[in-house]
């Protein structure tokens, strides 16, 4: 699983950011700046994390890949990506079988959430709910710039599966009288 190394590295680029501004600019100016990140660097970043993460598919335009973590099935899609294999933004992915579950769960989720967005749709007959997180890529910044918000992602995931959960148990008839 993932979680554990994800956290590590999350708390490594804390510390990073905690070094005095001249040599963060120091650092800054010897670096050399880019723009983005390729897939394959996104990918190869949660391998060595230890997920299990499929290839990245060039698909009609499409450029993601899946990743499977402990029973839950999730892809990474890019976007703005140019032609040296760069791209500018990602977004996580996943969906739930969205039987039962109602628009006010969902808007409830989107409501008090700040960072994963849901929304229900249909396919093949089949009432689906996906989750998505987006994310920017900073200039000049390395892969390790998704600590934070792959850790975000994790539980997120996480925390909406119990929210869907607590949606479904229907509520304790009263007692007394």
């Amino acid at each position: 699983m993932i979680r554990p190394l994800l956290l590590a590295a999350s708390a490594a680029l804390a510390l990073t950011f905690a070094v005095p501004g001249d040599a963060r600019a120091q650092d800054a100016a010897a670096a050399p700046a880019f723009v983005g990140l390729t897939p394959e660097s996104v990918r190869d970043w949660l391998v060595a994390a230890g997920a299990q993460a499929g290839e990245v598919t060039r698909q009609e335009g499409d450029v993601f890949f899946r990743v499977d973590d402990a029973g839950v099935v999730w892809f990474i899609f890019f976007y703005g990506c140019e032609a040296d294999g760069r791209c500018g933004d990602m977004q996580f992915n996943t969906v739930f079988d969205g039987t039962g579950v109602s628009a006010d769960t969902v808007a409830a989720w989107n409501r008090e959430q700040r960072w994963l967005k849901a929304f229900t749709t249909e396919a093949n007959g089949q009432s689906l709910v996906f989750v998505q997180f987006d994310v920017l890529f900073v200039s000049g910044q390395g892969v390790e710039q998704l600590a934070d918000a792959a850790v975000l992602w994790l539980d997120g995931v996480d925390r909406f599966a119990g929210h869907l959960r607590a949606a479904a148990t229907p509520a304790a008839p009263p007692t007394g009288s």
